[in-house]
């Protein structure tokens, strides 16, 4: 009876604390990758203005043409960080249309949106300036594309992306360090709430015991007394 009793205290301890384990598990996670991302967002951004800053614009005929400086490696290993994780950069015109680029060419010559946004995207394959080193065959891309300001006037768009694989391989092994760590977890929970539920139940069983000794004593005391007068009652 008190093993059940145990055993039952024991499952739901374990059910319960399991399941808030498992949510904070899951909000911790949800947590780290929105870090992780806004992090990697940061670096993106940088890395357009860097490429932003090593660009000119001069007007000529009502029109703004750019001119980037003389040598500089926009992309690859030889650029500086954080401009050496991209895949490309391109520059627009404020007619949306392609100046110039660095890196894999676009399948389309015109910009599709001008509003600076971050954008997640697929692509079968991109190659660079290095195909030996640039080639990434079926990957996922952050792509930014945000405004180029000259004197708080819009005079083109910059679109620049890099690969995820990095951000996704951090959080695939938090998530194999949390996957472990829950079951090993859980079954330190179960083993705690074995032991709670046996110091919670050691009261009750105690009182048990008395109530048991307390029976068996008042039965033994009264059955002396009681078989006297049934001896007397036979008598008569």
């Amino acid at each position: 009876m008190f093993t059940r009793s145990r055993l039952n205290l024991a499952y739901w301890f374990a059910l319960s604390m399991g399941s808030i384990l498992i949510a904070f598990t899951g909000a911790v996670y949800y947590l780290e990758a929105e870090d992780r991302l806004r992090a990697f967002d940061e670096s993106l951004h940088t890395a357009v203005k860097q490429a932003e800053d090593r660009a000119y614009y001069r007007p000529e005929q009502g029109d703004w043409l750019l001119s980037i400086e003389p040598g500089t490696t926009l992309i690859g290993e030889n650029a500086s960080p954080p401009q050496n994780k991209l895949v490309y950069i391109r520059w627009y015109n404020i007619d949306r249309q392609l100046i110039q680029f660095a890196g894999r060419s676009p399948n389309q010559p015109q910009l599709t949106a001008t509003t600076p946004y971050f954008q997640t995207i697929r692509v079968d394959n991109v190659t660079g300036e290095e195909p030996s080193e640039r080639d990434l065959t079926h990957q996922t891309l952050r792509q930014l594309t945000a405004p180029i300001k000259y004197n708080n006037i819009t005079v083109g768009y910059i679109q620049a992306a890099t690969p995820l694989a990095p951000l996704r391989a951090d959080l695939n092994q938090a998530l194999v360090v949390l996957t472990l760590g829950v079951p090993i977890t859980l079954g330190i929970i179960g083993l705690t709430g074995w032991v709670l539920s046996g110091i919670a139940m050691q009261p009750i069983r105690q009182s048990y015991d008395r109530l048991q000794r307390f029976t068996a004593d008042a039965s033994h005391e009264l059955r002396n007394p009681l078989a006297a007068v049934l001896a007397m009652l036979r008598l008569l």
